[in-house]
């Protein structure tokens, strides 16, 4: 038995002529006239394992490759279908797999929200959070080249909580030295630390935990005694942390300008 009516094709296809046919066994035949082309396009499929949309699918791909066609040849435009089929197999089975992990990820987003939500904003009371930051004593010059004068101050700066405890913090630092010995301050050397670069220079053992922080001088020094001020950024609360200490470093001898001796001529009345 055989049923004949004009049918629109998807968007980009010919309008044409489709016809079911059918037999006892269970086989249909869908065939699309193309008016336009001037040929027919036959697919072949079982009732049991295609209907539906995924009928339409294969239809519709048997079309854009330019049909199945009933002439010499067909088993190359079979063969392309077929391959068409399987890449749009795989393509469902990437978003089908893409979509299971999405819908995981906003199951586990919105499990982390109601989590927070309990917890409230005592949460971050509860959090270990920055009280102080030290130098240790040890913090001292340091000589890169061994020409027995220093290059620059090394700092073992210690962040403490409320419980005094030396802890390693999240955070950045700002290291200026000056020298302090002059009618204003100068500044002679200046270092930054962000985040991410300051916690790679963490020591923590039995003995010292501590964050080695190294500023060398950028300018010729006047005077031994230099003054290190760190300043702490938590990235926690945003606060900011200061620790000073006074180091003596060696410096190479100072040259005195020669003075120039004058003569003074009296002259008597």
């Amino acid at each position: 038995m055989a049923t004949r009516r004009r049918v629109a094709m998807p968007p980009g296809m010919v309008e044409g002529t489709h016809r079911y046919l059918a037999d006892g066994k269970g086989v249909r035949a869908s065939v699309v006239e193309d008016f336009r082309m001037d040929r027919t396009v036959v697919f072949l499929y079982r009732k049991s394992y295609v209907t539906g949309p995924c009928a339409f699918l294969l239809v519709t791909i048997c079309l854009a490759a330019a049909g199945c066609a009933g002439d010499g040849r067909a088993t190359r435009q079979f063969i392309e279908c077929r391959e068409r089929v399987d890449k749009l197999e795989a393509e469902n089975t990437r978003l089908t797999r893409e979509l299971v992990d999405a819908r995981q990820t906003v199951k586990n987003q919105a499990q982390q929200i109601q989590t927070l939500q309990k917890l409230g904003s005592q949460r971050l009371d509860e959090m270990n959070k920055v009280r102080s930051v030290e130098l240790d004593r040890l913090t001292g010059g340091y000589d890169d080249n061994k020409d027995k004068y220093d290059d620059g101050i090394v700092m073992y700066l210690q962040p403490k909580d409320d419980q005094d405890q030396i802890f390693k913090a999240s955070g950045s630092v700002r290291v200026r030295l000056f020298e302090l010995q002059g009618e204003k301050p100068r500044i002679v050397g200046e270092c930054h630390y962000a985040p991410k670069e300051l916690s790679k220079t963490w020591m923590g053992r039995f003995w010292t935990q501590h964050f080695t922080v190294k500023c060398p001088f950028s300018k010729s020094l006047t005077n031994p005694n230099i003054t290190a001020q760190v300043d702490f950024t938590e990235l926690l609360t945003g606060k900011t942390f200061v620790a000073e200490k006074m180091v003596t470093v060696k410096i190479p001898p100072v040259t005195q300008p020669a003075t120039m001796g004058v003569t003074t001529t009296r002259v008597g009345g």
